[in-house]
């Protein structure tokens, strides 16, 4: 598949510090949206980027579509939708 892990213990630990990087950048994003109430404060910030960004990634990768604003829109809209009721229903 496109995204196999590597053998290579070196490609794996740059693709693992991409991908926390990318988490940690964007992370406050999420944080600020829970300390404006709009996320219960059970959601976790790498949860609600992973939620969003693995269907813009299998649309791209499987589908071979690009994705337009109202995909994106739909995405973000599910992921925080979804997160923030499995949160609740948590707490």
């Amino acid at each position: 598949t496109t995204l196999a892990m590597s053998q290579d213990p070196e490609v794996d630990a740059a693709r693992i510090s991409f991908w926390d990087a990318r988490f940690a950048s964007t992370a406050p994003v999420i944080e600020r949206a829970v300390d404006r109430g709009e996320l219960p404060r059970q959601v976790l910030a790498r949860d609600v980027i992973e939620s969003v960004a693995a269907p813009i990634y299998f649309r791209v990768l499987v589908g071979g579509e690009p994705p337009d604003d109202a995909f994106v829109t739909r995405c973000v809209d599910d992921a925080l939708s979804l997160l923030a009721s499995r949160a609740l229903r948590e707490a």
